[in-house]
């Protein structure tokens, strides 16, 4: 049993040492703490499960020298982390207090406390009552998950085209992850899928509330999170053992790594390289990931020429691509050598396109199906979420800052490859929006909440609210308490 902990701590420790020495130390000790722990669980999955894949390229993932040579490579590199960050530890910036009302601040943690207490409940009971997970969880990723870990050397059959069903194509975070670490137990459980889903729904929340604590304070941070928590379809999801919620989760940490460079006073280069590290991340959990990393790049590019002028774009361009380009060696190697056309692709006729393209009644089909789920979203969130908004206060020179307008845009550039991929989809039209517009949602739902937060709070002259960023003063206008 301990063996599936083991599994998950080591690469979660290197990650979160990794973490410690690379990202900007420009805010406070507990925002920054929380942070980089929030983001340590699933890129220790990130990290555990590339490694499996390339192991079993070089070798097989037969036997128990994977485990072995594993373990004593992340050890070594623990312990040569741990010497380092002892003898380069510096001092770190004390946390600020903000201004405001006691009693609200109060409210709030209550708020969230209980709200993500509730939804851990909800989330264990539904992993008690489906430890197997639903539908996908079955026929793609537990079930790839089972192929890597029993075929050894004829571990590649699991991307056969045969298996067309169960979408061979798609990247391996999840199922290669489950994989090593039932390597490490010795046989198969559901403990270990279930563990994985436990942390990505964990970690999104505290990703969630640590970042837009630091950005924008401690109520909004409260409001969202509230709202990330109290989303059914977010818990319900989240036990699921489907991609969508890990997908959200970077998608989330991606735009985060953005905003924190532009807020930042001195806008440290090494957020970019996190984000495209992150976009990469969600390229290797699922297929949409790489529509993200093509809409990061290219809002980033638009936002950057359109706020700083043509010099720019290019630096940020390089810095998004050194963060990418490890993840994406190791994907365009799983895409081109070994997964096979399937799905939406294999039966993807250009004249067929066209045709559908040129048809205006699937554009309405479409289109009401988007206006239909985005509206009930939540069950009564959005609502809820405006009237946060007028209590807390809305920060009217919010759209100044490239922070938002680079989230802003990605998200737009979401919607609109999402809406489109629904215009020529082979399949049947609306089976294939009831069956999967509320996950695509999904997984843009966190980073929506994190760029509405950005929107929360006083303005001062400078277009940022208080004194600055991560540890900023703050002072509400219709809930202070002077």
């Amino acid at each position: 049993m301990i063996a599936l902990p083991v599994a998950l701590c080591l690469p979660a420790l290197v990650a979160w040492l990794w973490l410690e020495r690379f990202c900007p130390r420009d805010g406070s000790a507990a925002g920054d703490r929380m942070l980089k722990l929030s983001l340590a669980g699933p890129f220790g999955v990130a990290l555990g499960s590339l490694f499996y894949f390339v192991w079993s390229v070089i070798f097989t993932p037969s036997g128990r020298g994977m485990v072995a040579i594993e373990s004593v490579l992340l050890g070594v590199v623990l312990a040569w982390m741990l010497i380092r960050r002892g003898a380069t530890r510096a001092e770190r910036p004390r946390p600020v207090h903000q201004v405001g009302s006691k009693r609200l601040w109060l409210a709030g943690r209550v708020s969230v406390v209980v709200t993500v207490c509730l939804g851990a409940v909800l989330l264990v009971a539904n992993l008690v009552r489906y430890p197997h997970g639903h539908w996908d969880a079955w026929a793609i990723w537990n079930l790839r998950a089972r192929f890597l870990f029993r075929a050894a050397e004829h571990w590649t059959d699991s991307f056969s085209s045969l298996l067309f069903w169960s979408s061979p194509d798609y990247p391996l975070c999840l199922p290669a992850f489950i994989a090593g670490a039932w390597k490490y137990m010795g046989y198969e459980s559901v403990l270990a899928p279930m563990l994985v889903a436990a942390v990505f729904f964990a970690a999104t929340l505290a990703l969630l509330y640590s970042a837009v604590k630091g950005l924008s304070g401690r109520i909004p941070a409260a409001v969202v999170t509230v709202a990330l928590a109290g989303t059914p379809l977010f818990v319900s999801h989240g036990a699921s053992q489907y991609a969508d919620v890990p997908l959200g989760f970077f998608f989330l940490a991606t735009v985060v790594f953005m905003a924190r460079h532009d807020y930042g006073a001195e806008h440290s280069g090494r957020w970019l390289i996190l984000a495209g590290l992150a976009a990469s991340l969600a390229a290797w959990t699922k297929n949409e990931g790489l529509l993200f990393l093509t809409a990061v790049f290219v809002s980033r590019m638009v936002v950057a020429v359109w706020s700083r002028g043509r010099a720019r774009p290019v630096r940020d361009a390089a810095r998004l691509l050194v963060g990418a380009f490890p993840v994406l060696v190791i994907l365009a190697g799983f895409k081109l050598f070994l997964a096979p056309p399937s799905g939406f692709f294999a039966i993807l006729n250009l004249d067929q396109v066209l045709e559908k393209l040129a048809d205006p009644a699937r554009y309405w089909t479409v289109l009401k199906a988007f206006f239909n789920q985005m509206s009930l979203f939540g069950n009564g969130t959005a609502p809820a979420l405006l009237v946060a908004g007028v209590v807390v206060g809305f920060r009217r020179t919010a759209w100044r800052t490239s922070g938002l307008r680079s989230g802003l845009a990605v998200l737009a550039l979401m919607l609109v490859g999402y809406f489109f991929v629904y215009v020529v989809t082979p399949q049947n039209l609306e089976w294939h929006l009831r069956t999967s517009i509320a996950r695509l949602l999904l997984q843009l739902w966190p980073m929506t909440l994190f760029l509405f937060a950005l929107c929360l709070g006083p303005s001062d002259e400078s277009g940022r609210s208080g004194a600055g960023p991560w540890g900023e003063v703050i002072s509400w206008p219709i809930i202070s308490s002077q």
